[in-house]
């Protein structure tokens, strides 16, 4: 038999429960929103994508840098967008990433207006009780920057060799006054 005092025991544990229960319901949906706008509004290239390569997710600046939305990329293979040349590295990559956790590197990927990107990337695989595996991808662009460094590459040589020049002239002239 139940008493009075024992019903009200009852009703407090479960006002408690559901108010802890609303408590975490609350701070998850807080979580995910933080979680959605930091790979939403990121600067950095984000995506995921399965052990094949067909992305899961993509955020705004990694789909836009290449000239797309993301809704146009989730469900297509990442290798849709690689250089032609550097596809065969591609599975290199994913033999790489579903045998070890992490994996870095350059990758070169092709826009929708034919222009190539690098990407320096570095990739690590998630593993979920449950769930399948899947990789979550961190890039930059650093096509400027590369493209800088070949740019200053190409005039230290151009220095070298007009330097190369103007040290065989002044040798020449030296000889022809010396005669």
């Amino acid at each position: 038999p139940s008493t009075p005092r024992a019903a009200v025991g009852r009703r407090t544990r479960l006002s408690h429960a559901r108010k802890a229960h609303q408590n975490a319901e609350t701070a998850l949906t807080m979580s995910e929103r933080r979680y959605r706008g930091l790979v939403e509004h990121s600067l950095g290239l984000i995506c995921a994508h399965d052990l094949q390569g067909q992305l899961l997710l993509i955020n705004p600046a990694a789909a836009q840098s290449l000239g797309y939305q993301p809704e146009e990329w989730v469900g297509r293979n990442l290798r849709d967008v690689i250089a032609p040349d550097a596809r065969p590295k591609f599975d290199d990559y994913l033999r790489r990433i579903a045998a070890a956790p992490m994996d870095a590197g350059l990758l070169r990927v092709i826009a929708r207006d034919g222009s190539e990107h690098i990407w320096m990337y570095r990739n690590v695989r998630s593993e979920e009780p449950g769930e399948p595996p899947y990789v979550l991808g961190h890039a930059l662009d650093i096509t400027e920057r590369v493209m800088a460094e070949q740019s200053l590459r190409r005039g230290q040589e151009e220095l070298a060799v007009a330097f190369q020049e103007l040290d065989q002239r002044v040798e020449n002239r030296t000889r022809e006054l010396e005669a």
